[in-house]
């Protein structure tokens, strides 16, 4: 088995081992915004991929490509599977199938699972192909609708090479809709243009001071994700540092690990596991007789741990970031220094000029190291409250995979990518009391800049240049402020606002009352936000 799909074998690992670990399907909303109907919220599943909006909506128009001419002025033709599930690229269809995208306006398409039989594809047709192609063909969002009337699940990417390639280009939100709510879809694209609204608003529980994990590993041979978890910290680090300095963040590491029930004697308790199997991580290399073991991950993985709590207590828990680079980036299995002796060089180096210098810290973290000898039987109380966290108390989502960011107890949804996580911790926050790193264009699009939604809703241009619209970007989008000559108008279905132009020649008196305008040769005539 090669090290790229290694992270998927742990997760399957967790999900054998641990006590009702499951993958939480974390629901966004979606409603109907065109035709009117009675309708109210229908719920998707977010895919574990991809970029949702958390905090904002996206309001868009349905996109069904079909091979039956009732939903579309041309019957599009994919082989070897139909167009309506989207396996292969859609310019490849017959006739070429690109969304015609007009300023100002969104695209979601709407796409079907499957096919089940995969007959004539090169392989099956993962949910991340349809996501993938749907965006090339200029999508801002994709639906898949369920093909049984069960409940919804995420979607997650395998590990193959073609999928991987996908996921780092992926830039677009991909949801699973139920089977009922996607026909009823259907028939009323059968009827007409269909708009709708997808709703990342309530994803995350609100709260003054955000609580977020980050579940992640030290082992550096599980390719890709492996990468990316080390990038993820590297380009991370300096905000995450910011706002816990601020208050604004309470943050933990965490680092996942299993219970083996094999029995102490088994072979994969006895190499992958400490405490006769009571706390186990997945051997590096996939071989029980050579190499790294799980044990090695899993005594450097607590290594990590130890340092993040005693750094906590001397109230520096920013240090753990630095730590966590440096280490990621100094003790690598593939170059055969992933040991005891390389992480306390990587201590020394990070905590000079700290309080955590010299011999007291370094006491302070062998002390939290020494919990005795691995194959006893005594519980170790740092490893079993890890256990405990994983599997969640209360509102807390169970984590059966890694790399996995928790916000308020929920499990953000999307990539392992510095924007697209901290505008889910963004949204953790009460709506418009955001930190002000929430509106920094690297992580909120400026919907005000010229040709953006809000620049176009808002009417700007000269009528902002002269004082008569602003639009305000928001952390959940923009809002309008619409000033003479202008009425500010709000969608009831989507609260989107717009700066509507006032015809002052038909809605008031100044056709009968300004001199200019009442004689029995003259006229009213209405401009951009005037009258002549």
């Amino acid at each position: 088995m090669g090290k790229s799909i290694l992270l998927t074998c742990i997760a399957l690992a967790f999900l054998s081992y641990a006590t009702d670990a499951s993958f939480e399907v974390e629901l966004g909303g979606l409603k109907i915004v065109h035709p009117s109907n009675d309708k109210g919220r229908l719920n998707v599943a977010l895919a574990n991929f991809g970029v949702p909006k958390y905090g904002a909506t996206l309001v868009g128009e349905l996109v069904y490509p079909n091979p039956s001419s009732q939903y579309n002025s041309h019957a599009y033709q994919c082989k070897p599977a139909a167009c309506n599930y989207g396996c292969s690229f859609f310019n490849e269809s017959s006739p070429p199938f690109k969304i015609d995208k007009k300023p100002g306006r969104r695209y979601i398409m709407l796409l079907d699972r499957g096919p089940r039989d995969h007959t004539g594809l090169s392989r099956p047709c993962y949910f991340i192909d349809k996501a993938y192609h749907a965006q090339v063909a200029g999508a801002d969002a994709l639906l898949v609708v369920n093909d049984n009337p069960g409940d919804l699940s995420t979607a997650v990417a395998p590990k193959d090479e073609d999928s991987t390639r996908e996921l780092a280009q992926m830039s677009i939100s991909a949801a699973l809709v139920s089977q009922p709510d996607g026909e009823y879809l259907k028939e009323l694209l059968r009827k007409g243009p269909v708009s709708v609204a997808l709703n990342w608003t309530d994803l995350m529980p609100k709260t003054s001071k955000v609580s977020w994990e980050f579940w992640t590993n030290s082992n550096d041979e599980c390719g890709l994700l492996c990468d990316k978890q080390k990038k993820f910290i590297k380009d991370f680090k300096a905000t995450a540092k910011q706002m816990e300095t601020a208050g604004l963040v309470s943050f933990q590491p965490r680092y996942l690990m299993w219970v083996c029930e094999y029995g102490p004697e088994a072979e994969e308790c006895k190499t992958q596991c400490i405490r006769n199997g009571a706390y186990c991580c997945a051997d590096p290399d996939d071989n029980l007789h050579e190499g790294y073991s799980g044990a090695d991950v899993l005594l450097m993985n607590v290594r990590s741990l130890c340092f993040a709590r005693i750094a906590r207590d001397i109230g520096e828990p920013g240090l753990w970031w630095e730590y966590a680079d440096k280490i990621g980036n100094t003790c690598k299995i593939s170059q055969k220094n992933y040991n005891p002796e390389c992480a306390e060089k990587v201590f020394k180096e990070v905590v000079t000029n700290t309080r955590l210098a010299g011999d007291t810290g370094m006491k302070a973290w062998k002390d939290c190291l020494d919990f005795g000898k691995l194959d006893g039987t005594d519980p170790i109380k740092m490893l079993d409250e890890e256990l405990a966290a994983q599997t969640g108390e209360d509102a807390e989502s169970t984590i059966a995979i890694m790399p996995t960011v928790r916000v308020n107890k929920r499990q953000y949804r999307g990539a392992l990518e510095a924007p697209s996580v901290l505008r889910a911790i963004c949204a953790g926050y009460p709506t418009g009391v955001e930190p002000s790193v929430c509106n920094e264009e690297w992580v909120s699009d400026n919907e005000c800049k010229e040709g953006n939604d809000g620049y176009l809703a808002c009417n700007s241009n000269l009528n902002s240049t002269l004082g008569r619209t602003k639009c305000v970007n928001t952390f959940n989008g923009y809002r309008c402020e619409c000033g003479e000559g202008f009425m500010k108008v709000v969608d009831k279905a989507t609260s989107v606002d717009t700066c509507a132009e006032i015809n002052e020649c038909l809605v008031s008196s100044i056709p009968w009352t300004k001199e200019n305008c009442k004689c029995e040769r003259c006229a009213c005539i209405n401009t951009v936000g005037s009258y002549k």
